[in-house]
């Protein structure tokens, strides 16, 4: 699993659009796009985004350690 498959997972499982991420987590739409779609692997926006998912960060970024935690 990627770091844009576990962003795509986390958002869906909160029902949100990626709109709805961008308005929360403050990045582009086109970010998230790239992300999610793999062009995009170490995003800078990692930390943002998690916050807005509530999310680990590390989860994020390597599947590894609990999911959820402070960002």
């Amino acid at each position: 699993m990627t770091i844009g498959s576990r962003i795509k997972e986390s958002r869906c499982a909160i029902g949100w659009s990626q709109v709805q991420l961008t308005d929360e987590a403050g990045v582009t739409q086109s970010a998230i796009g790239n992300i999610e779609s793999g062009l995009r692997q170490r995003p800078r926006e990692l930390v943002s985004i998690a916050k807005a998912l509530r999310v680990s960060p590390e989860w994020l970024e390597t599947g590894k350690g609990p999911r959820t935690g402070r960002a």
